[in-house]
């Protein structure tokens, strides 16, 4: 089993470069491989849906992880304070 991807600026050409990939390889897969049938289970279709997480969820992950980490060094600091001082 072969998944193709295509990848472009927009979800419409990415589905168009992964159906042209997916039908070249079903035409040209007897010359390449010991093997001639071949089937498409499903071809591409763009999606309106951005994958991934959204923009807050990574913002608030951003600055979730920054302030602890702004803590941990600020905490490290003071450390670091004490010992030159004593």
């Amino acid at each position: 089993m072969f998944i193709v991807k295509g990848i472009s600026g927009t979800p419409v050409k990415a589905a168009k470069i992964a159906n042209a990939v997916a039908n070249s390889f079903q035409k040209n897969i007897p010359e390449i491989m010991s093997f001639s049938r071949t089937k498409i289970i499903s071809p591409a279709k763009a999606t309106v849906q951005r994958s991934g997480m959204s923009t807050q969820t990574i913002i608030a992950i951003g600055t979730i992880v920054g302030l602890i980490s702004a803590v941990i060094i600020a905490f490290m600091w003071e450390i670091r304070l004490a010992i030159q001082n004593s």
